[in-house]
C-alpha cells in the first residue's frame, strides 16, 4: 500500500461503502444513455424543422408552399410532442443519468434543474397549445399523410387566444 497515492488509498478505502457517496472524478464520470442522447438529438432535430417552417411559412406569398410548410409544421409539433412525453417516460423509468460535476455548486445544480424542467413545459405545452389552436377552429385538417375531420365545434375566441400564445412561443422573427 506504500506506493498507492492518498487520493487512490482514499478511492479504494470508500469505493464499496455504500454509506459514503462517492463522487466520480472527471475522468470516471460516466455519460448519458444512449437512448437519452438519440431522444436529445432527435428533439433538436424536430425543433430546427419547427422553427424553419414558421420562418419559412411566415415570409413565404406563395399559397401552396404556405400550406405545405404548416402540414409539416403541425406533423412535427405533434412528434416533438410525442417524443418529449416518451422522453420524459425513459428519464423516469429507465435513463442513466451522470451525477453533477463535484465543484458544481447548489445554486448552479438547482438553476440547471430549473432550466430543464422548464425546457420539458415548453416541449410539451408549446405543441398542446397550438394543436388546440387548430382543434377548436372546428375544420378539417392534415396531419402527417392523413386527414383529420373537425373534431370539436368552432370555438373562436378560445382559437384567437390559443393562437396568440402560440405565436408568443414562436418567437417575435414569424409574425
Amino acid at each position: 500500500m506504500a506506493s498507492l497515492t492518498t487520493q487512490q488509498i482514499t478511492a479504494a478505502d470508500f469505493s464499496h461503502d455504500p454509506s459514503v457517496e462517492h463522487s466520480p472524478s472527471a475522468d470516471e464520470r460516466t455519460s448519458f444513455d444512449g437512448v437519452t442522447l438519440t431522444f436529445h438529438w432527435v428533439t433538436v432535430m424536430l425543433v430546427l424543422g419547427l422553427f424553419t417552417t414558421a420562418i419559412w411559412h411566415a415570409q413565404s406569398h406563395d399559397d401552396v408552399l404556405r400550406v405545405m410548410l404548416l402540414r409539416i409544421h403541425r406533423s412535427l409539433g405533434v412528434t416533438v410532442w410525442m417524443t418529449t412525453v416518451l422522453r420524459l417516460v425513459w428519464r423516469n423509468t429507465h435513463a442513466k443519468l451522470p451525477p453533477f460535476p463535484d465543484g458544481m455548486s447548489q445554486l448552479h445544480r438547482a438553476l440547471v434543474q430549473i432550466s430543464e424542467y422548464c425546457l420539458y413545459a415548453l416541449l410539451v405545452i408549446q405543441p398542446t397549445v397550438g394543436f388546440g389552436a387548430v382543434l377548436t377552429r372546428g375544420r378539417s385538417f392534415t396531419l402527417f399523410w392523413g386527414h383529420v375531420p373537425p373534431l370539436v365545434s368552432h370555438y373562436p375566441t378560445v382559437e384567437t387566444v390559443l393562437f396568440a400564445l402560440h405565436r408568443v412561443g414562436h418567437g417575435p422573427w414569424v409574425f
